[in-house]
């Protein structure tokens, strides 16, 4: 009921917020996964149910100045889940940076490429394959395409802060932050390829926010990091 009570509250604030900043255009999408689900003996829905076991609601928000405001909740199973993404996209032209935008607040970690179309509907990635990486951090980014060869560079450069939301109420456990970058490029009209690198800092005993895997926390309880290639 709480957690029903917060999203409620939230997404009044951010309505507020929109009629008070004069918003041109509100978006509402999302998607929704349906069926009915019967796994072998001793599986988990061995005795066949219908479920709704993926649903997600997006707000988007056209604001002056070309900001964009993005608030998405996750209803998977009916329920208010969490909030996966709130965040701002700022242009940064006002600095003379034309090429370059920034992302602030919770958002999907950038790494991968197949992970950003990962899921229920889609889902070209196995649940324990090493190259499936998830989860969202708070933190800002800075994405741009630099102009270095005919299909120019993509990049995107976040820092957050590392630790699993649940961590403390959502504070970090030290001063470091994880690190995050991405590049990518096309080599041909058809062929592009991709690299990332994830670093998360010291987590402490705690969970981090990437996932590899399905994996977010460590099989004893030390201090660790997380480094990931992708």
């Amino acid at each position: 009921m709480k957690r029903i009570s917060f999203a409620l509250l939230a997404l009044l604030l951010v309505s507020l917020f929109v009629t008070a900043a004069d918003a041109k255009f509100v978006t509402v999408s999302g998607r929704a996964v349906t069926g009915y689900f019967q796994s072998d003996k001793g599986g988990a829905l061995d005795t066949a149910t219908f479920a709704v076991p993926d649903i997600k609601l997006t707000t988007t928000f056209d604001l002056p100045a070309d900001i964009k405001g993005t608030f998405r909740l996750n209803l998977n199973n009916n329920a208010f889940g969490s909030i996966d993404y709130a965040y701002l996209d700022i242009p940064l032209g006002f600095m003379g940076l034309e090429s370059v935008k920034s992302r602030v607040g919770q958002f999907k970690i950038p790494v991968g490429v197949e992970t950003f179309i990962d899921n229920s509907v889609e889902q070209p990635l196995a649940n324990n394959s090493a190259g499936l990486f998830g989860g969202s951090d708070r933190g800002i980014m800075f994405m741009g395409k630099a102009d270095v060869s005919d299909y120019g560079l993509t990049y995107d450069i976040a820092i957050t802060e590392g630790t699993n939301l649940a961590n403390a109420a959502g504070a970090d456990r030290d001063s470091e932050k994880a690190l995050t970058l991405r590049l990518g490029t096309k080599l041909t009209d058809a062929l592009s390829v991709w690299g990332s690198y994830y670093r998360s800092g010291d987590l402490g005993a705690g969970n981090a926010s990437g996932t590899v895997g399905g994996i977010s926390a460590m099989a004893t309880n030390k201090n660790w990091e997380r480094k990931t290639w992708l």
